[in-house]
């Protein structure tokens, strides 16, 4: 294992979180060992639609960079996903084979949340 696989994860919020409808931002970081990172999508529904998400940070080619998603949360439960692309062309499988001691696992991460 020497090059990280492109990944991402949402950082806010966090998962089971409790949030009031109306504007909210969905935010977390976004890396690849094999080139910089190009586009960061995210999902409100579980992977059924995508949006992406700006980048607002970076501290270079090489190493991470930060999105944030603006959202207008509705009442009820809410999946949200993030998937990461490189300027390589990589991204995030929604499953990842099989690979020993799973440092290759970059698959994309679900954060269930409950909007009130």
């Amino acid at each position: 294992m020497t090059t990280m696989p492109v990944k991402s994860v949402i950082t806010t919020p966090l998962p089971e979180a409790s949030l009031a409808a109306g504007a909210q931002t969905i935010a977390g970081f976004a890396w690849s060992g094999h080139g910089g990172i190009t586009r960061v999508e995210v999902s409100t529904d579980g992977g059924v639609t995508w949006n992406e998400a700006p980048i607002v940070l970076e501290a270079g080619r090489l190493s991470w960079v930060r999105f944030e998603l603006p959202w207008q949360a509705s009442p009820g439960e809410a999946r949200l996903r993030s998937r990461a692309y490189d300027e390589r062309g990589l991204t995030q499988p929604d499953i990842v084979p099989w690979n020993a001691k799973g440092y290759l696992m970059n698959g994309v991460y679900e954060v269930p949340i409950t909007v009130s």
